[in-house]
Formats: structure tokens, sequence, C-alpha cells
């Protein structure tokens, strides 16, 4: 059979009449960054859960063993700028599936608005993960998250904030980066919901990341060009 889903509620936005008299439904525009602080979340108790991987099917129980649980959302993101379906597994400019286990409680995620009204949107819920989700799966649960949303003004954004290139998340003692394959693979690849799998490596991930780096801490301390290498060296953890 076929996988579909079926919408079982959708939120209402205000609509909103300007001072020339025009309605408008959204009140975030593009251009301006949406700030999501995580501020906690409550579990929901289901059954044990069983799985396989394709093709193995498991059939007895895994010996004992315990992880340390770190409740994080792997996908939280804005709406791209972009005409047509978008694949939900790379993650963009404008955030997805991070997949990052730093997007906690006590995390504060900024994202850019590339379209009218954000279109905020978040799920695949993990009770923990890695560093990475290496063979595609963290130990998936459901969550109900908790979360305070900001809107900051395009005229009102701190010069790191008006350059952000990627998702910048931040907690009490630092900042965590983040960069991909691509500075974004849905405007620079001829078929970007296929190609970006194909053209994905290590070298180009590791190279954008360092001039993300780079950008962000001269925008964020004013830091010379040249001075940036050695910030990295010594205090940044890729």
């Amino acid at each position: 059979g076929t996988w579909f889903g079926e919408l079982d509620y959708m939120f209402d936005y205000p609509s909103i009449i300007d001072p020339t008299g025009r309605v408008s439904t959204f009140r975030v525009k593009p251009g301006s960054c949406v700030a999501h602080t995580y501020e906690g979340f409550s579990a929901v108790p289901q059954e044990m859960g069983f799985d396989t991987v394709a093709p193995i099917n498991y059939t007895k129980d895994a010996p004992p063993f315990r992880i340390k649980l770190n409740p994080h959302i792997g996908n939280m993101g804005l709406a791209p700028d972009y005409e047509g379906k978008v694949n939900s597994v790379p993650p963009m400019a404008s955030g997805g599936n991070l997949d990052d286990k730093r997007i906690g409680p006590g995390t504060t995620m900024y994202y850019r608005v590339e379209v009218p009204g954000a279109l905020l949107s978040l799920g695949d819920a993990h009770a923990a993960q890695g560093d990475s989700e290496l063979d595609g799966t963290g130990v998936e649960t459901s969550m109900t998250a908790k979360l305070k949303i900001t809107l900051l003004k395009q005229n009102e954004l701190p010069l790191w904030l008006v350059n952000m290139e990627q998702p910048i998340g931040e907690t009490a003692d630092e900042y965590i980066i983040h960069s991909f394959t691509r500075r974004n693979f849905l405007t620079e690849l001829e078929d970007p919901n296929t190609d970006v799998f194909q053209v994905s490596n290590f070298d180009d991930v590791m190279a954008n990341t360092l001039l993300t780096v780079r950008n962000f801490l001269m925008d964020r301390y004013g830091v010379a060009e040249h001075e940036a290498p050695d910030i990295i060296s010594l205090g940044v953890n890729l």
C-alpha cells in the first residue's frame, strides 16, 4: 500500500490591517530572523518499541545496555524559499533535519526567514543520540516541546544575524555553528532533492564549516580575517 498522512488540525493566522489598509495574514517577512528557545519537554509514555534495520530482522533481545538521555528535536526550522517539493532529509539554510543533540533545553536556535509567515515546523524528536545520526536514527520518541518563539526584526538585527547563512545555536557558554556540503543545495544543484545525496562529501563540509565559523567570528566579535584561523585553532571544536 501507499504511506500517506491526513491533516488533523492547523493553525489560523490572524488577518492584520496595516496603516495603508492592506490586509495581511503574516507578520513575519523574509530577511527577519526567528529565534526559538527550547525550554523543556514532557514525555509521552508508550509501550516498549521494536524495530528492524532492513534487511536484518531481530529475533532476540539485545544485550542489556543503557544510554544517557539527551532529549532534543531532530528536525526544526523554517520553510525555504523554493517552489516545489523539498526533501526533508538533508538540512538546509533555513533549518530542518540538523539532528544535533545540542538543540535541547537551554539552547536558542536562530533561523533566517525566507518566506512570508516563516512557517516554523518541528518533529523527529529524539530521546537520545550521539554526536551524529550515523546509521540514520537516534532513539526516536514522542515529545511535547515547550518553545519560546521570538521574531527579530530585520532592521534590528546585529551584524552576525544579518549575515547569517546557516542556522546558529546559542547556549549560556557557547555558540553552535552549522554548515553543510553546499551553502544552499536547493539553489546550487540542478535536481537538488536527488543530487544532494550524490555530491555530499566531507571535504566540502569542512571547507564550508571553516568559512562559516570564520565569518561568524568576524561579524560577532570584530576580529580580523587573518586572526580568525588562530581563534578557530585555539577555541573551536569541529
